[in-house]
């Protein structure tokens, strides 16, 4: 009888205190027999951790749901900036040819914005999926939660010991909260 076979036979004979595991893989095995797990070829797994998966995938959120989230955060903050072009600039204490005179190539806070959207729509599926929720509702009470206890607490202390104005706060944090609330309805709704 191989290492495998011995470890089987221990596991399904052993009684819940001498399994190797002990309590834990006990309770598995128990689980296993009333038809509360199910294989999902890596072994046994219980189904409520199966269901706590949510819709999109198993371990990471689904990569065109994040694609298509990152996407219209994009073009959200195209269409965001030349609507609150004016008092952003306000805010910022520059103007746009000092903006575009810094010597950094034209089309590099593009390629950086997109590269950040990317990572933040497959940090937000993620956080989405490790909550368990799913659906519209669940993307979007996840977004607001991470809006709030890191976009809008971080810009908030940095802004108050910059002394900004609450108009360039509502436009700079404003961007991600919208932003965040599309990308969570996306990742949060996404089936396939």
């Amino acid at each position: 009888m191989g290492e495998k076979d011995k470890a089987k036979a221990f596991t399904a004979e052993a009684p819940f205190d001498s399994a190797p595991f002990g309590y834990a893989q006990g309770r598995l095995r128990a689980q296993r027999m009333h038809g509360e797990c199910v294989e999902d070829g890596f072994g046994w797994q219980p189904k409520v951790e199966r269901e706590r998966e949510g819709e999109m995938g198993t371990t990471s959120p689904k990569l065109v749901a994040v694609v298509v989230a990152a996407l219209l955060h994009f073009f959200l903050g195209a269409a965001w900036f030349t609507v609150f072009k004016a008092p952003w600039l306000a805010g910022t204490g520059k103007t746009m040819e000092q903006l575009m005179g810094s010597g950094m190539p034209a089309w590099m806070p593009y390629v950086v914005t997109f590269i950040a959207d990317l990572v933040m729509a497959y940090v937000l599926g993620w956080l989405i999926l490790a909550s368990g929720s799913s659906g519209v509702s669940g993307g979007l009470v996840i977004a607001g939660l991470a809006w709030l206890g890191f976009v809008a607490s971080a810009f908030a202390t940095e802004y108050v010991f910059e002394a900004r104005s609450l108009t360039f706060f509502a436009i700079n944090a404003g961007y991600p909260l919208v932003g965040m609330m599309i990308m969570g309805v996306v990742l949060g709704a996404w089936k396939k």
